[in-house]
């Protein structure tokens, strides 16, 4: 989530609904690891400094493998219904 994008794009992006990544994205916001800013008539979410932290990067820069490994494991493939 280094990239800023709406509810909507997430949504596609990883083959979830729209009020799922909503939710989600409010449990994040209320976190502090990511951070909600608005562009004309879209809201768009994107990491937060202490969320780059947390996934082992540093503003502008890739999270390592590790990290990602390390945060998605539990995710699942989205494709694969687990």
């Amino acid at each position: 989530m280094d990239v800023p994008r709406s509810t909507g794009q997430l949504s596609e992006r990883h083959r979830l609904a729209p009020a799922t990544v909503s939710y989600h994205l409010g449990v994040l916001l209320r976190s502090g690891l990511v951070v909600r800013t608005r562009e004309r008539h879209s809201v768009l979410y994107r990491r937060s400094d202490h969320g780059d932290g947390l996934v082992g990067c540093r503003s502008g820069q890739e999270p390592t493998r590790s990290a990602i490994r390390r945060n998605t494991a539990w995710v699942g493939d989205p494709g694969s219904g687990t």
